[in-house]
């Protein structure tokens, strides 16, 4: 038979994540005792029978995790530009937020990291509004061996930091989408490269799908072909090009 004590949060917490992934369906008592269908038994403590009543019922597992803690749905695009998280929706609508420069550390390294809640590896958070000062401590702080952790690609960073996700509450259906392909002339970019033809087929948020092969014979040049073509995808304003 084995025995699981409980008693700190870490181990309540790795008892919840065992009952979890093993998928074992169990039963309490009043003197909380946790039979698992293993045929194993598992005491703890009574301030965690919080975590059996969790456990006990077919609840989902909290998402915030996976799917983001911001709640903002039917996000199709997000660009962080001139301080701002710029957020496009399906219908046009745009949001904004205040971007932060941030960065993690295990330790407090000056009084303007703030402790996180929780006790990960990284516990405290710095922000920066200034590029130049953000990218200075980084510089600094890595020389002097500190441990950090930071985001250097803005728009990921600004998605971790507000726990922003695209397409949020959107099924794949409901996505416009274009992909296209190029033939050319080879893999070289030089004078002489040229662009034959541009095949594209797209599929618009109902599921109407249009088919249309941009040849270079139909314009003046491969310029004027790429020019007018750039001309039709900002009119159709697909939500993702591949």
């Amino acid at each position: 038979m084995s025995l699981f004590i409980i008693d700190d949060d870490i181990a309540a917490n790795d008892f919840k994540l065992y009952f979890k992934e093993s998928n074992l369906n169990f039963n309490h008592t009043e003197n909380l005792t946790a039979q698992a269908s293993d045929g194993n038994t598992y005491n703890f403590s009574i301030e965690y029978k919080h975590i059996l009543d969790e456990l006990s019922y077919n609840k989902p597992i909290n998402s915030d995790l996976i799917f983001g803690k911001d709640k903002t749905e039917r996000i199709i695009s997000l660009e962080v530009n001139g301080g701002n998280v710029i957020m496009v929706l399906d219908n046009g609508e745009v949001k904004t937020r205040p971007f932060f420069y941030w960065m993690l550390s295990n330790r407090q390294i000056d009084k303007d990291f703030v402790p996180l809640k929780g006790n990960l590896h990284y516990k405290f958070i710095k922000k920066f509004k200034s590029v130049g000062l953000y990218r200075q401590s980084a510089k600094i702080y890595k020389n002097r061996g500190v441990d950090f952790y930071t985001i250097w690609d803005q728009n990921e960073a600004a998605m971790v930091y507000y726990g922003i996700t695209l397409f949020k509450g959107m099924k794949v259906s409901e996505l416009s989408i274009l992909s296209f392909d190029l033939e050319t002339s080879g893999l070289v970019m030089d004078d002489t490269s040229k662009v034959f033809t541009i095949a594209n087929t797209y599929r618009d948020s109902n599921g109407k799908i249009e088919r249309r092969l941009f040849r270079v014979d139909d314009f003046d040049d491969d310029g004027d072909m790429i020019s007018n073509w750039s001309i039709w995808v900002k009119k159709l304003n697909p939500a993702i090009i591949t």
